[in-house]
């Protein structure tokens, strides 16, 4: 996905970092990582998901805010925006 940053930033959640390695694209949090899987929204956003075992199905949804481009994580109740820095 040509369209990401490699590193981006929360301010409560501190900041992460996506590696290509090959085929195979990994987010980078510092105290934990996982390889990441490629999904087509039916709105037409893309997201990545979590692999790893222990963090399966972890969902960031790709976006632009402020002419930055984005990571979403959240919940019903919440959601963190990752800015890329």
């Amino acid at each position: 996905m040509a369209q990401l940053a490699k590193r981006y930033s929360n301010p409560l959640l501190g900041e992460i970092t996506l590696i290509r390695n090959g085929s195979e694209l990994v987010l980078n949090a510092g105290e934990w990582h996982t390889a990441l899987a490629t999904r087509k929204n039916a709105s037409g956003s893309g997201s990545l998901i979590s692999t790893a075992p222990t963090l399966s199905g972890l969902k960031f949804i790709i976006g632009n805010h402020s002419g930055k481009r984005t990571l979403s994580l959240g919940d019903s109740q919440n959601e963190y925006r990752f800015t890329e820095i």
